[in-house]
């Protein structure tokens, strides 16, 4: 991000963003209507989605949320923001490979064991046992065993079950059983394989309750950890388009006033006599003092062939970077030499209705209400440019 030749960061925060912010949006409202806002798009399918680069993607998972310093000629950041990044998750498949077992776990299939053997008080055998642990779908058992070639992912077994239970006290094939029912039943029976609400007791007494578990861990199918949750080595990186469309709502970094500098600013949009179709620049001053001795410049600026013509102008914090929403919301109508749908530019086409400045000022003062900022409406004399705030 630090560009030290030209002692910015990029081109500064408006310039973060190299690519259409209001196409991106309106994608993604397209996506979540197709696909669902609970979502998971890959690397390629949210850069796609977005129309940025694989490059750009991984740059944002760089930026730093607490500390945005943005460096002018010198070894000290001037300015700093705190940034508003793209949420990403890490997908995680396991097909391959054991659960491991634990003793809470076996706490937990000894409670779904109760549960399925219920009221009988008869032995219930091993089969009618791992067919309701399947029939859970809340719990890892329909997914138990690992992919095998051919097979894919089986639920736990009844050769399985005796190694799940293994070391919690319970055998549901004990010799003696065994034994004692192959008489009744005869050698070729299943039935000396079972349990009943007794063998289960020992276990149930230590353990009164489910024990709570993370079954993410526990599953065969693709579960996401967002990575606020904390480092995560391994797995694949994924997007939720929730999380892309929170993003492209409100993609701009924060301001932070940490270095006593005066916590509000002007945004202001003018026109020029000599523009035409309707041509406006959105831009900001640090203060309201010196709005007349910027509108006094551009007077003798060849970009303006006449006195500048104030729409609008909004004292507001910094905080929001309002100018650099603003942008966001012209950007199709962007005209500079950043690029049509580029962030950066300052220069964009009005209409006389969808894109008037009216219209815009009703936008500015709808986004600082819903960030909850101070704002005053200026009055901007228009041959002095004296500022005072309007009636």
């Amino acid at each position: 991000m630090h560009n030290k030749e030209n002692g910015a960061i990029g081109n500064g925060v408006s310039r973060m963003l190299g690519w259409n912010v209001n196409a991106a949006a309106k994608r993604c409202k397209s996506a979540i209507k197709n696909l669902g806002a609970g979502t998971f798009l890959d690397e390629d399918q949210t850069a796609l989605l977005l129309g940025c680069t694989l490059k750009e993607l991984n740059n944002m998972r760089v930026w730093k949320r607490i500390d945005l310093g943005f460096y002018v000629r010198s070894e000290k950041p001037s300015e700093h923001y705190e940034n508003n990044n793209l949420e990403y998750h890490y997908k995680l498949v396991n097909t391959t490979y054991p659960f491991q077992v634990t003793p809470p776990l076996q706490a937990l299939a000894v409670h779904d064991i109760s549960r399925v053997i219920g009221s009988d008080t008869r032995r219930v055998a091993n089969a009618v046992i791992c067919d309701g642990l399947a029939q859970m779908d809340d719990r890892p058992w329909a997914q138990w065993l690992p992919k095998r070639t051919g097979l894919g992912v089986r639920a736990l077994s009844t050769k399985g079950l005796p190694s799940l239970l293994k070391g919690s006290g319970i055998n549901p094939d004990r010799v003696k059983q065994r034994r004692e029912l192959n008489e009744r039943y005869g050698k070729e029976s299943n039935y000396y394989r079972g349990l009943t609400q007794d063998d289960l007791r020992p276990v149930l007494e230590r353990y009164p309750n489910p024990p709570k578990i993370d079954l993410t861990e526990y599953t065969r199918v693709p579960y996401h950890v967002p990575i606020t949750n904390g480092t995560r080595q391994g797995g694949t990186i994924t997007y939720k388009l929730s999380d892309i469309k929170k993003f492209l709502d409100d993609p701009w970094p924060y301001k932070i006033d940490r270095l006593g500098r005066s916590n509000k600013e002007v945004i202001y949009c003018i026109a020029s006599e000599g523009w035409k179709d309707g041509l406006v620049k959105i831009g900001y001053v640090d203060n309201r003092e010196i709005v007349a001795q910027r509108m006094i410049d551009y007077r003798s600026d060849s970009v303006f062939p006449g006195s500048p013509i104030v729409h609008w102008a909004v004292e507001c914090a910094r905080r929001p970077v309002l100018e650099k929403r603003l942008h966001n919301l012209y950007l199709p109508r962007q005209w500079n030499s950043v690029g049509p749908g580029k962030c950066g530019g300052e220069m964009f086409w009005g209409s006389p209705k969808r894109w008037s400045p009216e219209r815009m000022l009703k936008a500015a003062v709808n986004i600082l209400e819903e960030t909850e900022s101070k704002y005053t409406v200026l009055d901007v004399h228009p041959i002095t440019y004296k500022v005072r705030r309007a009636a």
